[in-house]
């Protein structure tokens, strides 16, 4: 139950995508299996969508090869420009896309939700890479994380890094994770599970892909775990933390409200604070706690007794005691 606790934060710490891809896509310097989308606005026949060569050219209409590697789309719009334009003066305005970041692309695969390669503006966090693919699915194992990374020096051969992001988080070491390389490959590893155990994932199915990545929306409050309602609600000015459970319902009876996590996005950086609702009842000032834009609220799942370690230890128990006293009871009348 202490890794699926552990799982459903990191569900929720992995809304947090790298939002500035989409601002630094025109510093983005292109390279070799790049594809990109030349758009001609007087020539629209000329429009076409091409990927760059190992030698990092392209073969363009009219003009043919041009060397790409290391520019930017506005530096390939003007270099082609100055070109095209002793072939066809009417041509003025020229529009370059990156639609595939395939020089900077990431390999994922293992208990994931959407294994495969994904490419990026510029190589994020290793959970920027998770949220993009989807999401952990509930038989994860966040203590074995493994990244194959090839290595070309001394000699051509893979290195294997091993991550136990359950201990980064504990630790509140996040930003301490080994950073991303191109090429890398990052292995999601399974564990075994209960399947009478208690699964926040399941209960999100498909829904996941609404907390998380481009999308998301600062002007909001997430709040998952142990309420009525599961979800998004809207950021009002002073909104404390209170008024976001009943927003969502309230509590259950099996919501932890000692150990709530909320999860803060400032500028990209996560920071993790627990917060003891029980506490702040028992002092009456509800008010104590206020809530930020684009807060994550997760109220973790309190394991009835019938659940926990020491119920299965009494149950041990007596039932070695009861096959004991049968065994002696016929052993001494039979």
């Amino acid at each position: 139950m202490i890794l699926k606790t552990g799982l459903l934060l990191i569900f929720v710490i992995v809304i947090s995508c790298n939002f500035s891809q989409i601002l630094n896509a025109q510093d983005y310097n292109v390279g070799p299996s790049d594809v990109l989308e030349f758009i001609f606005w007087q020539r629209p026949d000329l429009n076409s969508r091409v990927t760059v060569d190992q030698n990092g050219a392209v073969i363009l209409p009219i003009i043919g090869t041009i060397q790409v590697t290391n520019y930017t789309p506005k530096q390939i719009e003007e270099l082609v420009l100055s070109q095209i334009r002793f072939y066809d003066s009417q041509i003025t305005n020229i529009t370059v896309n990156v639609v595939e970041y395939n020089n900077q692309s990431i390999f994922i695969t293992g208990y994931i939700r959407n294994p495969g390669k994904y490419g990026f503006v510029s190589i994020p966090s290793l959970w920027d890479v998770i949220a993009t693919a989807g999401g952990p699915n509930p038989d994860a194992d966040l203590r074995n994380i493994s990244i194959v990374r090839k290595l070309t020096t001394p000699t051509p051969k893979d290195s294997i890094i091993w991550i136990d992001f359950m201990e980064a988080m504990g630790k509140n070491e996040l930003d301490n994770l080994p950073q991303l390389k191109p090429g890398d490959t990052i292995f999601i590893q399974g564990r075994s599970r209960n399947p009478n155990e208690y699964s926040l994932l399941n209960a999100f199915g498909d829904s996941f892909n609404s907390f998380s990545g481009l999308n998301s929306n600062r002007n909001m409050i997430r709040v998952m775990g142990e309420v009525s309602r599961q979800g998004i609600i809207p950021y009002t000015v002073n909104m404390n933390l209170m008024e976001a459970i009943i927003a969502s319902g309230g509590p259950t009876r099996y919501a932890k409200l000692d150990k709530i996590k909320i999860i803060h996005d400032h500028q990209g950086k996560l920071t993790i604070e627990e917060v003891n609702l029980e506490n702040i009842f028992k002092k009456g000032n509800l008010n104590h706690y206020y809530l930020e834009k684009g807060d994550t609220i997760y109220i973790p799942y309190k394991r009835p007794f019938r659940e926990s370690f020491g119920f299965e230890l009494i149950r041990a128990i007596l039932f070695g005691a009861i096959t004991t006293f049968i065994y002696l009871y016929f052993r001494d009348n039979l």
